[in-house]
C-alpha cells in the first residue's frame, strides 16, 4: 500500500504489480491495461518490457514504480 499526504483518504494497492515483478512483460501489460485507454504494441510495448527488465528484480517496489512512469509518459513520449 502507498499512502500520500492524504493519509488513509487515498491508498494505492500495488500489490496486482507485485506479484508480477518476476515477469516484466506481464507488469507492462497489467499497467497498461490500467492506465491507458488503447493498447500499446510493438516497439513501443517493447521499450517499456525493457527499460523494466534494468530495473533490478532485487527492487521489487522500484520496479513497480518504473512500470508504472513508464507506461503512464509513454504515449506521451510519443505524441511529441
Amino acid at each position: 500500500m502507498v499512502r500520500n499526504i492524504l493519509g488513509d483518504a487515498a491508498v494505492l494497492d500495488l500489490s496486482p504489480y507485485l506479484a508480477l515483478t518476476d515477469d516484466p512483460a506481464a507488469l507492462t501489460d497489467l499497467a497498461i491495461y490500467n492506465l491507458l485507454p488503447d493498447p500499446v504494441a510493438g516497439a513501443e510495448r517493447q521499450s517499456v518490457v525493457d527499460a523494466g527488465s534494468a530495473v533490478s528484480a532485487g527492487n521489487p517496489n522500484r520496479r513497480v514504480e518504473y512500470a508504472l512512469y513508464r507506461v503512464a509518459v509513454t504515449r506521451l513520449q510519443v505524441q511529441r
